[in-house]
């Protein structure tokens, strides 16, 4: 596993768009263009995470766990039981509902619209704590370093004490609707209308790139993967993005992020245009040749699929009324093979989140604010294991013996 300390500097290549002989991300769009803001002049950056930078055993960094959007923590063994909480911790006077939460830097970290709070992972106990201007967006953590979004910009904490390591203005860039992805010197900010390349001892933006639809990327450690409606895959060359493939738009485009796991990249899908003849949605499996996408595996479902969590060539899905305001009650939860067999199916109380995974054990609860629960499946067979209330959609974080919930302006530490 790499090391959470930052390495030496590697050498600089001064591009970010491809020389003649490659194929630069901006030939995707056919109308994209490039603003250099730093250009040559910039300085090789001294922070460097690897490419195939890795979360420690004890940390859930991301929404989804890590760049490859999992949402799988494989060293963690959370409650197969009927759990209690070891602590619960009322934020609620800190305001604004939750966005995100992690477990990362020794400390459970949540995102409520505007501040970051940092709490104590066995006592619940809060340590520091940071205000932005305006809502939060994406809350990451990446080798000691937390991002959070800070009104039109995006700010840089030492995960130690939240001090700050930089901030950066990013104008117009949606910073509540964005992915994040640090290496080797640089963090790419994949936006729903541009791609920002900034420096990652200074902030600065380095490149920006108008690229739409790009913002739901997930990767391994090698190749990006993203796209709304049409799908891609990208190659990382220092600050240079070149196309490997590309796959057609084929009426639908994707409704969360895709995940990668095991050499194949899950993509949920939602028709776009009305089609009697086609299904609501699709689980789409694709391989990653390097020279071409092929969709190896296509799984319907009746209504839309959040980003589905991946442990040991199975996906499980959670489908929800994803396109309209109306709250419904017949989403599932579903286990699907990598070579499109279902395993089984789920019906939860409501609309389903998307689930998190964890020895051999599948959580979920209401996708949107409704009274209804949490619930624990067993991976294997889909039995419920157990489920307590919650008052809204829950965000979720599994690290160590530990199952992390928080709702309504608290975050409850659930243990067996």
């Amino acid at each position: 596993m790499p090391s959470d300390t930052p390495s030496t500097p590697s050498s600089l290549r001064r591009t970010f768009l491809a020389s003649a002989s490659t194929v630069g991300i901006g030939a995707l769009a056919g109308c994209s263009t490039v603003d250099t803001l730093l250009g040559d002049g910039v300085e090789p950056p001294e922070r460097q995470v690897p490419a195939n930078w890795t979360p420690n055993p004890d940390d859930w960094p991301t929404e989804q766990y890590g760049f490859a959007r999992t949402g799988h923590n494989p060293f963690a063994s959370p409650p197969r039981e009927e759990p209690s909480a070891v602590w619960t911790e009322d934020v609620s006077t800190l305001g604004g509902n939750f966005d995100n939460l992690i477990v990362a830097g020794g400390w459970v970290l949540a995102d409520l619209s505007g501040t970051v709070v940092a709490l104590d992972p066995e006592t619940g106990e809060q340590g520091w704590r940071w205000s932005t201007r305006g809502n939060g967006g994406n809350l990451e953590y990446v080798m000691g370093r937390v991002y959070a979004g800070n009104g039109d910009g995006i700010v840089a904490l030492d995960s130690f004490d939240g001090e700050l390591v930089w901030s950066t203005r990013l104008g117009n860039f949606d910073v509540w609707d964005y992915d994040l992805v640090e290496r080797e010197g640089w963090v790419f900010l994949f936006g729903p209308d541009e791609v920002r390349c900034l420096h990652a001892d200074t902030g600065e933006v380095v490149d920006r790139l108008e690229r739409e639809g790009l913002h739901r990327v997930a990767t391994d450690g090698s190749v990006l993967y993203g796209g709304d409606r049409v799908f891609s895959a990208l190659a990382v060359d220092d600050r240079r993005l070149e196309r490997r493939w590309e796959n057609d738009y084929l009426g639908y485009e994707t409704t969360d992020s895709p995940v990668v796991d095991d050499g194949l990249v899950y993509r949920g899908e939602y028709r776009v245009f009305e089609d009697d003849d086609l299904p609501q949605s699709r689980l789409t499996v694709y391989d990653t040749n390097p020279e071409h996408g092929v969709q190896t595996v296509t799984v319907p479902f009746d209504q839309g699929l959040r980003t589905p969590a991946v442990a040991d060539g199975t996906a499980y899905v959670a489908t929800a009324d994803v396109r309209t305001g109306t709250l419904r009650q017949d989403g599932v939860v579903a286990a699907v093979t990598h070579d499109g067999e279902v395993q089984w199916r789920f019906q939860p109380d409501a609309d389903p989140r998307s689930p998190v995974v964890a020895d051999g054990t599948v959580y979920t609860g209401p996708y949107r604010n409704l009274a209804n629960s949490l619930v624990a499946l067993d991976a294997e067979t889909g039995e419920e294991l157990w489920r307590r209330p919650v008052n809204e959609r829950p965000e979720l974080a599994v690290a160590g013996e530990t199952l992390y919930v928080a709702t309504d302006g608290e975050v409850r530490a659930l243990r067996a």
